[in-house]
């Protein structure tokens, strides 16, 4: 059976509205939906050759994944562009206090993360994932479960890995969405992702958010540390893209 590649890729960020943006994506009348939006082949499933990956995507049509682990991962830039050089790639970045605490929630949520505070899994993520990036390094075929599941902070990293990308692909190829907007105006910035896809203008009946969700809200304190952490890799990521995104 013929399948074709796909066109574009949500590469992350996790938590910052690839769901919700992927889905409008999909309801476009000139896209064509894969079998399910996180393929994670250039990630947890580069052992599967490149026609396990075809079978994923339509004969025809415009079409693209999305798995938010492609940006945090570290091999999966060259891995993406030695197979997809000419892909597009959307970018989502959200605020990385608020990111790291949705994401420990979802991960509660899903029964990966087994410790009940958000504070305690913050202050083990530094044990749990020492020497995980070596062993990455030294196995390309190697998954590191905490690496996916208990890089709280790490993922908000945002400037080391958009570095990584770059080193690959050139900056017109990417485009960033800050989630924030996204969130505020999903209709601008979705048509704003689609004249970068080169697709026509569409707007949608309802901009239904997906996976939403319902948690404890933060303390005042963790915030105003994590707004500390974050300070000046947030300073060096507006330095880079040439935009101050605010984040407090």
């Amino acid at each position: 059976m013929s399948r074709k590649l796909p066109d574009f890729l949500i590469i992350g960020g996790q938590r910052c509205g690839t769901s919700s943006l992927y889905r409008y994506l999909s309801l476009h009348p000139y896209t064509a939906r894969a079998t399910k939006k996180e393929v994670h082949y250039f990630s947890t499933r580069f052992f599967l050759d490149i026609d396990w990956y075809k079978t994923h995507f339509p004969d025809e049509g415009f079409t693209g994944e999305g798995s938010p682990y492609y940006f945090f991962h570290p091999q999966s830039p060259q891995r993406v562009y030695e197979t997809l050089p000419d892909v597009k790639l959307v970018l989502l970045l959200r605020n990385p206090v608020d990111r790291a605490h949705s994401q420990f929630w979802h991960e509660v949520r899903m029964s990966f993360e087994e410790l009940p505070v958000f504070e305690w899994a913050l202050d083990v993520e530094s044990v749990r994932l020492k020497g995980e990036r070596e062993k990455m390094a030294a196995d390309p075929l190697y998954n590191s479960y905490y690496h996916i599941h208990g890089s709280y902070l790490s993922r908000g990293l945002y400037h080391e890995q958009l570095v990584r990308w770059l080193k690959w692909f050139p900056r017109e190829q990417i485009m960033i969405v800050k989630s924030e907007d996204f969130y505020s105006d999903p209709d601008e910035k979705y048509n704003d992702v689609l004249r970068f896809l080169g697709l026509p203008e569409h707007h949608l009946e309802e901009y239904e958010v997906v996976l939403k969700g319902e948690y404890p809200p933060m303390n005042d304190e963790t915030r105003k540390q994590l707004s500390d952490f974050f300070k000046q890799p947030n300073e060096e990521l507006y330095e880079l893209i040439g935009e101050n995104y605010g984040w407090q």
